[in-house]
This record gives structure tokens, sequence and C-alpha cells, in this order.
């Protein structure tokens, strides 16, 4: 009898204790709006605190995957700016009619250099042309003697295109207005290069766009389980707090806030270790006298790449929190 009567004074104790619990920290219905989101926050840091091997591990994979991501879109991103300098870099000559006026010449120039696709425009006179097509000779120039005096090879204008050029139907375009001028005898361009690097280009902004939806995807996923794993070491405290009347939304904010902080200090980790890596690989390739030939400056993310990584770690960790502590929930 006695026994009984201690078991159950006990038990009336881990009550009494439970409610004190409840009363002077996790019943937020006594706290105001700002104290809550204090006492969130600071549950969230003493979670942390209480499983430091757990957090530094959640935090590794969260940089490692979103590292890679960034490592991924740094790759596609100067393969097709690489590809759209190599396109860029194919010239077109408009070619002008004999006996063209100074003022023909001086709109055809300007139509050409108003359109948004121009980058350099370069007038070459006849004089120029036959010393181009002298140096192009070679050893063979001497048979181009004579010439001077009456000079067939007519005016041109050399355009060179920026790298924002969209394609081949853009350049159509350009060439149809340029053609449309009467000082124009003929535009020449090499489009069979130039439409087959369109086609590349086309088709690596294609695997690209693939290729970062599977890498998010893995991404996710990867950092889904980690916090998971993490959250459901604190499946008995989740316990107890639903025991003791907590609603779902305090229990589940704490780990939603360290989700979200260390989302972000994820992000921020790959951006930082992915500007290095960058940095590191500019200057082994440019110190390098075997790399140094192949040398084509990497660039890192821009500041909107990487704000956009910094945003998906919080958002990537606000998820992964939620459907954990949900999954812990139900069990």
């Amino acid at each position: 009898m006695s026994r009984h009567k201690n078991a159950s004074l006990e038990q009336t104790l881990d009550t009494v204790r439970l409610e004190e619990v409840w009363q002077k920290g996790i019943n937020p219905g006594r706290l105001s709006v700002p104290r809550k989101c204090l006492q969130v926050v600071k549950r969230a840091l003493e979670n942390v605190a209480r499983s430091p091997l757990t957090a530094l591990a959640t935090l590794v994979t969260m940089s490692t995957s979103l590292l890679v991501f960034s490592l991924l879109c740094v790759f596609i991103e100067n393969t097709n700016r690489v590809l759209a300098e190599i396109q860029s870099s194919v010239p077109m000559r408009v070619y002008i009619v004999d006996g063209a006026d100074e003022q023909e010449i001086a709109e055809l120039r300007q139509i050409i250099e108003s359109s948004n696709l121009v980058d350099q425009v370069k007038f070459i006179n006849k004089q120029e042309a036959l010393k181009e097509f002298q140096a192009s000779l070679g050893s063979y120039s001497s048979l181009l003697e004579g010439l001077d005096q009456e000079n067939p090879l007519p005016e041109s204008f050399e355009v060179r295109f920026k790298s924002e050029i969209a394609g081949s139907s853009e350049l159509q375009s350009f060439i149809n207005l340029v053609s449309a001028s009467p000082a124009v005898d003929a535009v020449h361009i090499n489009r069979g290069l130039f439409d087959r690097l369109d086609t590349v280009i086309s088709s690596a902004r294609k695997f690209g766009v693939l290729a970062v939806i599977l890498m998010l995807g893995i991404t996710a996923f990867v950092i889904a389980i980690t916090i998971l794993l993490a959250v459901y070491s604190h499946r008995e405290e989740i316990s107890i707090m639903q025991l003791v009347g907590a609603t779902r939304l305090f229990v589940r904010a704490p780990y939603l806030v360290e989700g979200v902080l260390q989302g972000l200090l994820a992000g921020v980790l790959a951006i930082g270790l992915c500007h290095l890596l960058v940095i590191g690989l500019n200057s082994l390739m440019f110190n390098s006298p075997l790399l140094n030939v192949l040398f084509v400056r990497i660039e890192p993310l821009t500041w909107i790449y990487s704000a956009a990584v910094v945003l998906l770690g919080g958002v990537i960790g606000l998820t992964g929190s939620y459907l954990a502590v949900r999954q812990v929930e139900y069990e």
C-alpha cells in the first residue's frame, strides 16, 4: 500500500513539474509576440547547443550539397558565356557599292550602330582592304603589286556583335535591315559556323536547365534526409511537449527556425567556398605554363545568383525541417 502511495506521489510530482515547465516557458498564450519570437529563437539555439555534433554534421552536409550545386551553376554559366563569346567573334562584312557618297555611307553606319546586337563597327577603306588582302596572301602578296593605282576592292564595314545576340533569327533580321540600304553591295558572314554555334548554345542551355533541376532535386533530398535525422534525435522532447498540450506551431517553430538559420548559413559558406575555388582555379590556370595557353577566365557567380543560393538554402532548410518535425509528430 505504501509502495502504491509513493508511486502515486511521484506521478503527481512529475505532473506538477510538467505543469511548471508549461506555465514558465512552454505556454505561449501568456507571452507577447516579440517575446514569443525571442523564445522560439532561444529554443532553436538551445537545440543546437544540446546537440553540437548533430548540428555541425547537418551544416556540413547542407554546405557541401549547396557547394556542388553552386559549382554546377558556375560551370553552366561560364560554358554559355564562352560559347556566346565565340559566336559573337564571328565577324560580318558589309560591302559598300562603288560610287556611294559620304551621306549614304554615314546613314548606313548609323543603321548598323543603332542595332542593340552590334558591339563594334570599323570602316575599312580601299587601301586598308588591299593591305588586309596582301597580309592574307603571305608570301604570295607580290601577286597584287600594281593594284595601288587601280584598287578594285570595295570599301566596307566590319561588324562585331555582342555576346548577348539571340541567335540566327535575330541575325537574319539584322542582315535584312542592313541589306535594304542603297549603299550596300553585299553582306557576308560565315552563316554555317554561326548557325552551328547557335545550335550548340541552344543545346547547352537546355542541358544546363535539366542539370540544374536534377541537381536541385538531389540537393533538396540530401538536405531533407539530413534534417530528418537531426530532428529525430529530439523526438522525446517533441513527445513531451505534445503531452503537456503545446500547440503544433509552438512545437515546430524552434526546429523551423533552426532549419532556416542552418540553411542560410550553409548557403553563405557554400558561396564563399565557391568563390575561393574559382579564384584558386583562375590563379592555377594563369600561372601554369601548360594551362596558360588554354586560359579562359572563369567568372564567379553574380551577386544575384549568390543571393539566390543563400535563399535556396533557407527555403530547403525550412521545408526539410517542417517535413521532418511532421514525420516525427505522427510516429
